[in-house]
């Protein structure tokens, strides 16, 4: 069976040029995905900014994630990149097992898999 993945791109501030552009995290990840023979279930998208009013905050996404686990959507969460850019290393490695703890495997195209 192919692992299902949920993809999680987030959008960059406007002042961070070393961000990856959204179609360039979608670009990445869905070649990754294919490359590993994995089916793409879902796409969020994410801003790190508490201004936006058309995306979800990144916290709001991740606690979405994070509740949507234990149903078994998903089996991957996949980033373009290190997803925590501005977020509290604590709170990334907090969401991450519970993913694991939940046997959702939490995977970077850059970084690979996050343990």
């Amino acid at each position: 069976m192919k692992k299902r993945v949920r993809c999680l791109y987030v959008m960059p501030l406007a002042d961070n040029d070393k961000a990856l552009q959204l179609d360039l995290q979608e670009a990445l990840c869905r070649t990754f995905a294919w490359k590993q023979g994995w089916r793409i279930v879902k796409e969020s998208y994410a801003s790190l900014s508490f201004d936006d009013e058309t995306t979800p905050n990144i916290f709001k996404q991740l606690v979405d994630i994070c509740c949507t686990a234990p149903l078994s959507r998903f089996d991957v969460l996949l980033f373009a990149a290190q997803p925590c850019v501005d977020i509290p290393e604590e709170y990334v490695e907090q969401v991450i097992d519970w993913l694991r703890t939940n046997q959702v495997e939490a995977w970077s195209v850059v970084e690979g898999k996050l343990t």
